[in-house]
């Protein structure tokens, strides 16, 4: 009962089991609600993982709800403007030059999608999220309803992690992107490069997705890195590490 009062990052948490002794690590898999299988292939991986739904999907709602009665906590994968002009971040997406009545519109439609979750990350954004005017505006906003925003650090010179450090708001951002190559060798690196920044600066975020390789390396990895003392989290626990709020 007390959760009710508690800001949505919070209220929708999932249960965290860290000790508060080890290095912990928030994996977050992107680009869900297409299909069936993607989603359980990813619920597969089991509690302690973040999954992040695109709005636009049919079936994103459907999928949000049953990860939530599983214990998985959720974000909304928020389309916004890339810089390349050749890719596409689907409909009702977050667009540099959209006036701020339309952004809002746009923002509250796509959080309107389905519900539990504790906030947003970026899909694509490297153009919009280097632009501090609309950036602050949809920051503000997410503040406002008591979310937080996990940058997916699409491009080095995203604004996100210091507006949001600036206006005190819950946020995280991400280390290591697991899969840019649907590659098991290549993801395995990766991840010994999610290990190397968790035991440097006590937590890690990588973010991958649900491919086919992606998902066997982190199965075989997942059982093998907790037996050596790291810890799995969902992201709004190192949200809350970062935040003065």
């Amino acid at each position: 009962a007390e959760r009710v009062n508690l800001p949505a990052w919070r209220r929708y948490a999932a249960l965290s089991k860290e000790t508060g002794t080890a290095p912990i690590i928030a994996i977050v898999i992107d680009d869900l609600g297409h299909t069936e299988r993607e989603f359980n292939r990813a619920m597969s991986l089991g509690e302690g993982i973040t999954l992040a739904f695109l709005p636009y999907t049919d079936r994103a709602a459907e999928f949000a709800r049953r990860a939530r009665d599983k214990g998985f906590e959720i974000l909304v994968h928020m389309p916004m403007e890339p810089s390349g002009a050749s890719a596409d971040p689907g409909p009702n997406a977050l667009l540099v030059g959209l006036s701020e009545t339309e952004l809002m519109r746009r923002l509250a439609h796509n959080l309107s999608r389905f519900e539990g979750y504790v906030g947003i990350n970026n899909h694509m954004g490297s153009k919009f999220s280097q632009d501090r005017r609309a950036m602050k505006l949809v920051l503000d906003a997410l503040h406002a309803r008591g979310l937080l925003y996990l940058d997916s650090v699409t491009i080095g010179a995203t604004v996100g992690g210091r507006l949001a450090t600036a206006s005190r708001m819950p946020f995280a951002v991400r280390d290591v992107f697991l899969d840019s190559e649907a590659d098991k060798s290549f993801i395995e690196a990766q991840l010994r490069l999610v290990e190397k920044v968790a035991r440097r600066s006590g937590h890690a975020v990588a973010i991958g997705h649900p491919y086919v390789e992606t998902m066997e390396v982190l199965k075989r990895w997942l059982p093998d890195a907790r037996k050596r003392g790291f810890e799995f989290v969902p992201i709004s626990t190192i949200a809350a590490l970062e935040c003065a709020c």
